[in-house]
């Protein structure tokens, strides 16, 4: 077994004196965003693996490209066992045949490698083990590898902004950019379809089978034509945002309205936090027909009293009808999220 910090080694200088010993093992690369596996024969590397926690990135590049079938990966999921570097010689075995598997572990490998060798601080530990032994494919010569790397090393440093942190969450943007349309490669769409405001970057990357480069690339596209925002897990995205204020309109019960955004532990109504001391007035309005000035004050009047400060706030009595199916409150709801006739 050899541990250590990336702190004192770089990773490359591990990698190198891995090959230089004919290693055959799984060195593991830990940080913050990833657990990461390189997997050796005799010095050199069969596979890179970005998350050691399975190998969904590498089975989608290999339905991408043909070479298995989503039925098929079900099928050797339920007669094989084991940790990831194990499935991949399974998937390995089972796609050999085909024209383009080696490629896909070759690409798979690169991409993982330009990766990592990226990364500060991390801890590695290498096991020597002989999983895969029987590996179909010729090993890769690591110095060949590290030539691949520095040549894409300009491609990564392009997507250094998007790249730079996997654990981000990519949420769409539900108001994009002005524009009649929107037109999208079939790359973006891949990755747009993908992107539901609770995957990480990393999961869309596992997720798109186009590899980690080129779903990077296509993600900075989207954030840079407005569709796509990067968020850290513990803050709001848009999308949060105008689902916390669709939730505070949410009658719960007399006097009670409840939202709760991912990550926080405060709501958000009408753009002003709400801690658990304020008093939140429901919104309500009469069900009568009147006319549009009494109506307005009927919209008005319940969010002033919800947006004063406390010592200022007015009791609404609970007894009076505030579902969303008042016709003030309907005027309210699609006032706030860009209905018709608001000019939004």
């Amino acid at each position: 077994m050899l541990t250590g910090d990336l702190s004192d080694f770089s990773l490359r200088e591990i990698l190198q004196f891995l090959a230089a010993s004919s290693s055959s093992g799984v060195c593991e690369v830990r940080n913050a965003e990833s657990r990461a596996g390189i997997a050796f024969r005799d010095g050199g590397i069969c596979l890179a693996l970005l998350d050691m926690d399975g190998i969904h990135g590498l089975a989608a590049r290999m339905v991408h490209a043909g070479g298995v079938d989503v039925a098929r990966l079900r099928a050797l999921g339920s007669t094989h066992t084991g940790d990831a570097v194990e499935m991949a010689g399974v998937l390995a075995t089972e796609t050999a045949g085909h024209a383009q598997a080696a490629q896909v572990f070759r690409e798979h490998t690169y991409e993982t490698l330009g990766w990592l060798v990226r990364r500060g601080q991390a801890q590695f530990l290498f096991e020597g083990s002989l999983q895969l032994d029987a590996w179909p494919f010729d090993a890769v010569d690591l110095e060949e590898a590290l030539d691949v790397v520095d040549e894409r090393s300009a491609a990564w440093d392009e997507l250094a902004d998007t790249a730079s942190d996997l654990t981000r969450i990519c949420s769409p943007v539900p108001d994009t950019a002005p524009g009649d349309e929107v037109i999208l490669s079939a790359g973006q769409w891949r990755v747009l379809s993908l992107v539901d405001g609770r995957r990480m970057l990393k999961d869309v990357i596992e997720l798109t089978g186009i590899g980690h480069l080129e779903t990077c690339r296509q993600v900075q596209q989207l954030v840079e034509a407005g569709l796509v925002e990067l968020v850290a897990a513990d803050e709001s995205s848009s999308l949060d945002d105008i689902l916390a204020g669709l939730d505070a309109l949410r009658p719960t019960g007399a006097g009670t309205l409840v939202t709760a955004p991912r990550g926080t532990s405060e709501g958000q109504a009408f753009g002003r936090p709400m801690s658990t001391d304020d008093t939140v007035v429901p919104l309500h309005a009469r069900e009568a027909d009147d006319d549009d000035a009494t109506r307005r004050s009927e919209i008005v009047a319940p969010v002033a009293a919800a947006t004063a400060p406390a010592e200022d706030r007015v009791e609404v009595a609970d007894d009076v009808g505030h579902g969303l199916d008042s016709d003030a409150n309907r005027a309210l709801f699609d006032r706030l999220i860009g209905g018709p006739g608001t000019g939004s």
